[in-house]
């Protein structure tokens, strides 16, 4: 159940200056209810059940013995901001902004936290009366051995408050005249106050804040002035920088010029380059946060059975750094006097440092690429360092369990990740007696995508791979409109590209898909359909189905589809209709 309220005022105090205000307000209900996750437990020669010898690992799930997984909670959400703008003196302008907002989740769920201890010393008794038997569903062990169990699963009741305050202020106009025309200059200021108080992922109490001050300017320079009405041989440049500071992570500050050149009618030519900086999203940054682990059977090439036991690490690492980078782009704009058809080129060069990503693909999928992964598994773990990440909370699994690998699938500051590419686009519009059509191209080529987790690890290139960018995509549109009407229809092409994480490998197939909207506008006139205008949409009016991935992973959304280049959602229609009364 889902509720929610938004309010707007704005009032013209003079010809120059406006207030204005908003808030919103939502609320949700939940009650999700899910398996509990199967497992493998060690089943001793203890055991009252077990007759084969010696002990066994036995795969076992608790769904029937102890019911689903139920997850049941309220999330709230309200804001409210403020705004002040006016005229200044001189050509200025100013716009000051303030907000507040509050999300609440409570999250109470049960059976999802099983008490391995408590299942252990089932299985380890020798009397029939108290002995859990997982050879058989659970009508084989006795009834009271069950509720015993299942009374002493954890259930988990955590509300979380998250509190954001921020307020800015920014002023632009012209700076003086020289001989290419004005200069033009933007500055500017912002605050912001993060807080969370309530429960962490490692169930331990949290309250913590994040502050953020930080400035900025924008100079924009014409350095080449054209003769009036002439548009070539005009020359502009831009130089911008913003320094932040962080209460938590420490300061920066990131410059960022660029240029835009027409020496032709025909020809444009721009470029920029600049340094960011991101620090670790407010959620990974808590150093109590220790993540998740769990134990289970993971793809193993070198296995006999092609499957290994492994302690699987989820979560962030405890100490996260700051993201930095450096982009540059340098582009082409052609445009035709004779023909009503341009083309833009524009080539893109990224380089993060210590960009905060998940190391590789599904950490279930670490050994099928042992090679590149090699300083995040270690084979053969001695009991030291399993009793180590065993001691944490919150743990998924039973660690008296044989584990033949720990796989290290946290979040972390990756050494590099290098990104090349092309943009391009093409466009046409034709004038006719029977309308205007409007068509268009555009595409993007990753050259590639190269990611090195420590600097003495491997480089390997992530194009063409699940979860990752296919080296190609393009959209194509045509459109008509005549009058009030418009129809338009896009054809989206997704590349095929490669599932290393499939036992064996596998290709993905290339996707496409084709959107469909017909609209009708009416302006002024009289009666219901005044002032009116309605569009019926068709989302991927083919109805063409994902292709096939072969993984499974909860954390990604990779469900046998790859939801970073593809979508479940079939066939959608929608028609929504807008009515203006007034001016």
């Amino acid at each position: 159940i889902m509720r929610s309220a938004f309010a707007s005022a704005s009032y013209k105090v003079t010809e120059q200056w406006e207030i204005s205000a908003d808030g919103r307000f939502s609320s949700r209900d939940s009650r999700f209810t899910f398996p509990v996750p199967p497992d493998a437990f060690l089943v001793p020669v203890t055991n009252a059940f077990n007759h084969l010898g010696g002990p066994v690992l036995v795969a076992y799930d608790f769904s029937r013995d102890f019911g689903p997984v139920v997850d049941t909670g309220p999330t709230k959400i309200s804001s409210v901001s403020a705004a002040v703008k006016g005229v200044l003196p001189k050509g200025w302008q100013i716009n000051f902004t303030g907000a507040y907002s509050k999300a609440s989740a409570e999250l109470v769920e049960t059976n999802y936290s099983l008490n391995y201890p408590a299942i252990d010393a089932a299985l380890a008794s020798s009397d029939p009366a108290t002995a859990l038997n997982i050879f058989g569903d659970g009508s084989h062990t006795n009834a009271t051995v069950l509720a015993a169990l299942r009374r002493q699963n954890i259930t988990t009741d955590d509300l979380n408050v998250f509190t954001t305050t921020s307020a800015n202020v920014i002023a632009d106009g012209p700076l003086l005249n020289w001989h290419a025309g004005v200069i033009r200059l933007a500055v500017g200021g912002e605050f912001r106050h993060e807080h969370s108080a309530g429960i962490n992922i490692s169930e331990n109490p949290e309250d913590r804040e994040r502050l953020i001050r930080s400035g900025f300017f924008e100079l924009a320079v014409p350095m080449l002035g054209p003769p009036p009405s002439a548009t070539v041989d005009r020359l502009d440049l831009s130089l911008a920088g913003r320094y932040d500071s962080y209460s938590d992570v420490g300061s920066t500050f990131n410059p960022k010029v660029g240029f835009s050149w027409r020496p032709l009618a025909l020809i444009k030519l721009r470029g920029n380059w600049g340094t960011s900086f991101r620090a670790p999203p407010y959620f990974y940054s808590n150093h109590d946060q220790v993540g998740d682990a769990a134990i289970q059977n993971v793809i193993d090439p070198r296995s006999p059975t092609g499957y290994t036991p492994a302690l699987l690490l989820y979560g962030p690492l405890p100490d996260l750094k700051p993201e930095t980078g450096r982009a540059w782009t340098a582009g082409v704009d052609l445009t035709a006097r004779t023909i009503p058809l341009s083309l833009s080129v524009t080539y893109f060069d990224i380089d993060y440092q210590g960009k905060i990503e998940h190391p590789g693909p599904d950490t279930v999928l670490f050994l099928t690429q042992e090679a590149q992964l090699a300083p995040l598994i270690t084979r053969n773990p001695t009991q030291a360092q399993i009793d180590a990440v065993c001691t944490r909370k919150p743990l998924f699994g039973a660690c008296n369990q044989p584990i033949a690998a720990i796989l290290d699938g946290r979040w972390r500051n990756l050494a590099s990740l290098k990104t090349r590419g092309v943009d391009a686009a093409v466009d046409y519009l034709l004038h006719t007696a029977w309308g205007k059509v409007r068509s268009s191209l555009n595409g993007t080529y990753m050259i590639d995508q190269r990611q090195q987790i420590f600097p003495t690890a491997p480089v390997f290139d992530l194009v063409d791979t699940v979860g990752n960018p296919p080296s190609l995509r393009l959209v194509g549109n045509l459109s008509w409109s005549l009058k009030g009407w418009t129809v338009q229809s896009t054809v989206n092409y997704t590349g095929a590209y490669r599932d290393p994480g499939s036992v064996p490998t596998r290709n993905v197939d290339s996707w496409t898909t084709v959107d469909v909207n017909i609209g009708y506008r009416v302006d002024g006139g009289s009666g219901w359909l005044a002032n009116t205008q309605s569009n019926l949409g068709i989302n991927n009016a083919l109805d063409h189905r994902p292709p096939f991935v072969n993984q499974f992973d909860l954390n990604s959304g990779t469900l046998g589809y790859d939801p970073a280049n593809a979508s479940l959602l079939g066939r959608q229609v929608s028609l929504q209709v807008m009515k203006r009364w007034g001016q």
